[in-house]
């Protein structure tokens, strides 16, 4: 086996001191410029790599970050959303590895003893629910925390997180069924428990608000799937007034209502349009494809581990957020004429 190359042979065979080859290398103490050099050329030449996980010790930290979900009672068997959550934990791993930190994905619904099992600098909840346990247990620990997503129970000013754009961006394509003529919009959404979903009912009741609407709100409950947007979306297209339009916070719900429009053989988008607050291979591959909000869990997952690792070393001022802006894919599912051009 290839032996490490510890800070010891690198100051042996540089001949000073291991402590002053360590201060060379970290760029602390009272080293002269040919001395640092020497040890880093030295370490360059024997492939010397920093101990990261001592190094992090000695400063009275793990170099360890945790990532975990609160899923409510009932909502523990609805784990769609995968290529969403596989991109911000992806991102935010290769973040926290730059700065020498290491992230562990935690299970659903850890028990306080697997959160006390191990300590953890720091750790991202994705997507907090009102009044998350775990994000309240860590805190009154006195671990930093992160959400992506805002914390739905808390002022905006009242926790770090970041978040996509999510009301003004749902209000862009209200508009755009509107401009396509559509008269009665349907909102088929999950059970506001976080904030993506309350933030979309508000921008929703807002936008009906402002342009003389009836609301229509229809909610599949707390398990969000495309069987339930089926059922819930078939309920809707049922009524004496159905929506000509439809808008879901979900893919999955869209989905189902896309299903739910075929089986009452309407033609999408002439008879009934539909679109999607998150994109997923399900929405860009349906027949037709379903116009969706493109939302940027790369860039969230990278700004959550760098907002924690501020937190943890004390960098810039905090409580803090980031909000991205979200732009959407117009596609099949909304391309009726616009109600000038007919």
């Amino acid at each position: 086996m290839t032996k490490r190359i510890s800070i010891r042979d690198v100051a042996a065979a540089a001949g000073v001191s291991r402590t002053t080859a360590s201060d060379a290398l970290s760029g602390r103490g009272r080293v002269n410029e040919q001395t640092r050099r020497l040890v880093a050329e030295t370490a360059r030449r024997l492939g010397y790599r920093a101990n990261s996980h001592a190094r992090m010790l000695r400063r009275g930290r793990s170099g360890i970050l945790a990532m975990a979900s609160s899923m409510l009672q009932d909502q523990t068997s609805d784990l769609s959303g995968a290529e969403y959550f596989a991109e911000v934990v992806s991102s935010s791993a290769t973040t926290a590895l730059s700065h020498d930190y290491a992230m562990v994905l935690l299970p659903l619904n850890p028990g306080v003893e697997q959160l006390e099992s191990f300590a953890v600098d720091g750790a991202i909840i994705l997507d907090p629910v009102l009044g998350d346990p775990m994000m309240a247990h860590l805190e009154a620990q006195g671990v930093p925390v992160v959400s992506m997503g805002r914390p739905p129970d808390r002022p905006p000013d009242a926790a770090t997180w970041v978040d996509n754009e999510i009301g003004s961006a749902a209000r862009r394509v209200l508009d755009l069924f509107a401009e396509r003529g559509a008269s009665r919009v349907a909102l088929l959404t999950n059970e506001p428990t976080r904030s993506y979903t309350i933030d979309t009912i508000d921008a929703y009741e807002a936008w009906c608000a402002d342009t003389g609407r009836e609301p229509i709100i229809a909610s599949t409950g707390p398990l969000a799937s495309e069987s339930t947007g089926y059922e819930v979306a078939r309920e809707l297209l049922d009524r004496d007034d159905p929506p000509d339009a439809i808008y879901a916070p979900l893919d999955r719900l869209a989905l189902g209502a896309l299903l739910a429009a075929g089986a009452r053989g309407l033609q999408v988008p002439d008879d009934l349009m539909i679109a999607a607050g998150s994109d997923s291979p399900g929405t860009r591959a349906s027949d037709p494809p379903i116009t969706a909000l493109q939302l940027d869990p790369r860039r969230v997952g990278q700004i959550a581990a760098e907002l924690l690792i501020e937190r943890i070393e004390g960098v810039g001022d905090h409580p803090r957020h980031v909000v991205l802006p979200t732009a959407f894919a117009e596609r099949a599912s909304t391309a009726r004429a616009p109600l000038g051009s007919r």
